[in-house]
Formats: C-alpha cells, sequence, structure tokens
C-alpha cells in the first residue's frame, strides 16, 4: 500500500477511456490515499466514476482527477475485499444501525471462521462462525436479521465486508477472519 502511494504520488494524471469492469487506481478522498479499484459506473459527460476500492470494500464516487492506470506490478496483487452475505437473509435495520453496533457482535481477540459457500456474480455467500458460534443465527435471534424464503431476497440483504473489519489467514478452502485495528 506505502508503495502505491510513493509511485502515483509522482505521475501525473492521464486521460484514460474507461469502462464498467475496469481496474484502476482511485484516490479515497476521505482519507487522501490511493488504492487499487474497480469501476463500477461512469458517468462521462461528467467525468465521475462509481469505484469499489478492491482492497477495503468501500464504494465511492470519484472524478477523472482521482484516476490513474493501474501498472501491472500493483494489478497481479491479489483482491483484498470481497462483499459477502449470508444466504436468504434481509436486514431488519438501517445498514448504518448495524454498522454502530456490530463491536457488540465482533468483539476484539474473537477468532471468526468464515466459510466460502457460493459465489454468484460478485458477491459470496458465506457461514461465519464467532468463536465456533454462527453469527448468523446470533443476528437472527437478536432481531437484526431476518430469515427469508427462497427467491424473496432483495435490496435489504445484508452484507458483510470482509476486510474492512477483518484480516483473513487462508487454510485450504477455509478462510480465519480475525480482528484488526486499522492502524497496524
Amino acid at each position: 500500500m506505502r508503495e502505491i502511494q510513493l509511485f502515483y504520488k509522482q505521475k501525473s494524471l492521464q486521460q484514460l477511456q474507461l469502462k464498467i469492469g475496469s481496474y484502476v487506481i482511485a484516490r479515497y478522498r476521505k482519507e487522501n490515499l490511493l488504492y487499487r479499484a474497480r469501476i463500477l459506473a461512469c458517468n462521462q459527460m461528467l467525468r465521475k466514476y462509481k469505484v469499489q476500492f478492491v482492497d477495503i470494500g468501500n464504494q465511492y464516487t470519484v472524478t477523472s482527477e482521482d484516476i490513474w492506470q493501474v501498472e501491472k506490478r500493483f494489478a497481479t496483487l491479489p483482491v483484498m475485499a470481497h462483499l459477502c452475505s449470508f444466504s436468504g437473509i434481509v436486514s431488519n435495520y438501517d445498514h448504518l444501525y448495524i454498522i454502530d453496533r456490530m463491536e457488540k457482535y465482533l468483539p476484539a481477540g474473537a477468532t471468526l471462521n468464515c466459510e466460502y459457500i457460493e459465489r454468484e456474480q460478485e458477491m459470496y455467500y458465506v457461514n461465519v462462525k464467532l468463536n465456533g458460534v454462527s453469527l448468523k443465527e446470533t443476528l437472527k435471534s437478536e432481531g437484526i436479521i431476518t430469515e427469508v424464503a427462497p427467491g424473496k431476497q432483495h435490496k435489504n440483504v445484508f452484507h458483510i465486508l470482509v476486510f474492512m473489519y477483518f484480516k483473513i489467514l487462508f487454510s485450504n478452502c477455509r478462510a480465519t477472519l480475525e480482528p484488526f485495528s486499522r492502524s497496524t
């Protein structure tokens, strides 16, 4: 990440022909840092682009002054943030309400195990266990989420941005997630 900041600090802006799905380096203005990103939507007239930062999970709208072509040496690094969801779940609350309460369900020092079940386009469906207990079942019992019949899942899908709050260690087909601080 530091290498990206140093490399692009010296680079001038270029006129790019961007399309949905293109990978770029984009500035996340809230932190004034550069991250690898994927273009999700384009407004060529306004020169604005909706991007997903592939290493931190955030989605953000940037202008053409915030985008650089990704160099090959940065393009080969694996994506570090995946959009994940529990299958067949809708949220009972606004996502900000849930985010404000996640520390209660994901305490520091807890061990999380994330098992990827399936992938559907850009969404990974997962099972997550916190100290051996299903996080999905805990959130259901607390009334945070509700299970719905297959095919009834819609815009209130409960999403977890893996890596926004966790680091991951891969072992075979299982992933172990551990809480982390952004300062590390």
